[in-house]
């Protein structure tokens, strides 16, 4: 539902159905749903850059960046590509990139969940 708000252009509603697939998301840690994590992942990047929180932003896009099939019918270059210009709006590209990097290494849940305590 986050991808139809965002088309919409309400940006807010859009988060809040991302907030609660997230919630689910963080407390089942499903396996078997990698593509909807990452899914998920880039969309929380987007919001996190536009509210602001953007380091978090440039780290969550480096954790789910590697878990990506470029080759899928999936939304991913179109979140992607949201993501990652709301970052550039705000950051250096050399810093955008060293947060990227610092975010591949980490637990994309962990960054999840990180962005669900923050408002």
């Amino acid at each position: 539902l986050a991808e139809f708000y965002i088309r919409a252009g309400d940006d807010r509603q859009a988060e809040v159905e991302l907030r609660e697939a997230l919630g689910a998301v963080v407390e089942l840690r499903p396996p078997s749903a990698a593509s909807t994590i990452v899914d998920l992942g880039l969309y929380a990047a987007y919001f996190a850059a536009r509210s602001g929180r953007v380091e978090l932003a440039g780290r969550l896009l480096g954790a789910c960046e590697p878990r990506t099939n470029p080759a899928s019918l999936d939304g991913y270059p179109r979140v992607r590509q949201l993501a990652v210009t709301a970052i550039a709006e705000r950051l250096s590209p050399e810093r955008a990139e060293a947060l990227r990097r610092s975010g591949a290494s980490e637990d994309v849940f962990e960054l999840l969940e990180e962005f669900l305590d923050q408002p």
